[in-house]
């Protein structure tokens, strides 16, 4: 094994190699943004259904050129085989009534650093950023 290999090896021993799927979302031939609207609650539901079920790492929509969200979106799944993420993506709404197309890839977790934070005393938190308000659901005696 040459040196450079070596340090290669040696660099992405400890890699996490967490196996997830990325399915890509994007609009329908001949559809319009604005044809979501009356499934975007079921989408939405939907999406945080999978995050709740552990199902979704991580999800969110490609911004445009102004920062705004556009209608193409990327799903980073849990499941235990491409035909598992499949069926996932098939049965969201908005691919489920023909407004979005989807593919599904596999992709590997390897590196990255996220932050999470909590301010107990004034019940905030956060992920990489300014607190935010916690929802917490207070008990009673």
């Amino acid at each position: 094994m040459s040196d450079s290999e070596a340090e290669a090896a040696a660099l992405t021993a400890r890699f996490v190699g967490l196996r997830l799927w990325a399915c890509h979302s994007s609009p329908a031939p001949g559809s319009d943004p604005g044809d979501t609207g009356p499934y975007m609650v079921e989408h939405l539901r939907h999406i945080i259904g999978w995050e709740r079920r552990g199902l979704l790492f991580a999800g969110g929509p490609y911004l445009d050129d102004d920062g705004r969200p556009g209608d193409s979106a990327l799903y980073l799944l849990r499941a235990d085989s491409e035909a598992a993420a499949h069926a996932l993506a098939a049965e969201e709404p908005l691919h489920r009534h023909g407004l979005r197309v989807f593919t599904v890839r596999p992709w590997q977790l390897n590196q990255g650093r996220f932050a999470v934070h909590i301010d107990i005393s004034q019940q905030t938190g956060g992920l990489d950023g300014p607190p935010a308000p916690l929802d917490l659901v207070r008990s009673t005696p």
